[in-house]
């Protein structure tokens, strides 16, 4: 099985286990130690959509059609509909392939780009919801949405750390951020100084 978390705008270092003086990521942390980690890799681009784009297909972003992310004034840019993504080749592999969270390669709504299921994956929800509910949702399609027996790839894409993570994010998480030089409250985000808002 393959499970690949991708957190949205985290910097190299930020988690407890690459050394973040102030964030606590225990989970983040296990994970790291229980799994494949590979600490000598590159993104495909400095920014969500394309970075994303270039992980799902190995290919470079201006390559799939997405060289920058995707907003009102991307135009009709979108993830190519002819692209091969991992979830294709390991779903004619017979792998089932589940996609939870941030899809941020089209926008459909504006009549530009294909669905998950278009480049791969057998379920997606496509949801801006926060990790706790997405960690939930992929626990309950472990339990019982998947074939038992069957190899699986799992695509978690949180929103999480990006902007604006404070605002779901439980007020006891965001105590413990108080005077650390992060602002808690709801502005930009001290820590990393990104306060864009951009993909």
């Amino acid at each position: 099985n393959v499970v690949l978390v991708l957190l949205d705008d985290a910097g190299a270092g930020d988690a407890g286990v690459l050394g973040h003086p102030i964030l606590r990521t225990p989970h983040i942390d296990a994970f790291a130690r229980s799994g494949v980690r590979f600490s000598a890799a590159y993104a495909g681009a400095p920014n969500c959509s394309p970075s994303r784009a270039a992980l799902l297909t190995g290919r470079a972003p201006f390559r799939t059609g997405v060289y920058d992310f995707l907003s009102k004034r991307s135009g009709s840019m979108h993830l190519a509909a002819g692209e091969t993504t991992i979830a294709a080749l390991l779903r004619a592999s017979g792998y089932q392939t589940l996609h939870l969270g941030k899809w941020h390669l089209s926008r459909r709504g504006a009549g530009h780009g294909f669905a998950p299921p278009h480049f791969g994956f057998d379920h997606s929800n496509e949801s801006y919801a926060p990790a706790s509910q997405l960690v939930a949702a992929f626990g309950g399609w472990l339990r019982g949405g998947r074939r038992r027996g069957a190899p699986f790839f799992a695509y978690l894409a949180l929103w999480e750390p990006h902007e604006p993570v404070q605002l779901w994010s439980p007020p006891a998480f965001r105590r413990l951020y108080e005077g650390s030089g992060g602002d808690a409250s709801g502005g930009g985000d001290s820590i990393s100084g990104d306060a864009s808002g951009g993909g």
